[in-house]
């Protein structure tokens, strides 16, 4: 988005075309989400391709989200306890 201003764009412009590329980051994220916890395809190596694809596209380390829930659940399990 920067790069439109840069160019000339108005800031107008600029702010609608952020609100669908803001949409679409969220639903890739989600895509991304669902691949971690391995619900997205029936194949875990299919979850794995497109959850480090999307992992790309939203700047989120694949690799580290799985064991990030893990331990999220266990301490939301002894806090509740």
């Amino acid at each position: 988005m920067i790069f439109m201003v840069q160019l000339g764009y108005s800031y107008w412009i600029v702010l609608v075309l952020s609100l669908p590329a803001s949409l679409l980051l969220v639903r890739i994220f989600i895509f991304f989400h669902d691949c971690c916890h391995n619900s997205f395809f029936a194949s875990r190596r299919a979850n794995n391709i497109l959850g480090y694809i999307s992992g790309i596209r939203t700047l989120t380390p694949y690799d580290d989200v799985p064991t990030a829930c893990i331990t999220l659940r266990l301490k939301t399990r002894i806090a509740g306890a």
